[in-house]
């Protein structure tokens, strides 16, 4: 008879999981807020995580208007909540990837 052992942990890495959480908290943000959400496909990451689309009513029908928020996910176990701001260190690729786009407004949400 064959015996097989093992033992009983979570799949996922930390970090997934922190991912997954992050993921979670912006699709409930976006549905409280009442906006659009879109979550790129994680194998295809050019440094925009997903984009926020607001919805307006015209002639009585509701319709995406145009403004797009594009932001990028960044999630941590760290204490980085001070008295008066966030801090959080970005990486300078990161940094610069965000600041080079041509867009409007880009958001860094943190969880």
């Amino acid at each position: 008879m064959l015996r097989f052992q093992y033992t009983l942990v979570g799949m996922l890495t930390d970090e997934h999981r922190k991912e997954d959480f992050s993921r979670a908290y912006v699709l409930a943000v976006a549905a409280k807020a009442g906006v659009i959400v879109s979550i790129n496909d994680r194998n295809h990451d050019y440094g925009i995580d997903g984009s926020f689309r607001q919805v307006s009513i015209i002639d009585g029908r509701r319709v995406e208007s145009g403004v797009t928020i594009g932001f990028q996910l960044k999630a941590t176990s760290r204490d980085i909540i001070k008295e008066e701001y966030v801090s959080f260190t970005v990486d300078a690729n990161t940094n610069n990837s965000l600041a080079l786009r041509q867009v409007t407004l880009i958001v860094l949400l943190l969880f």
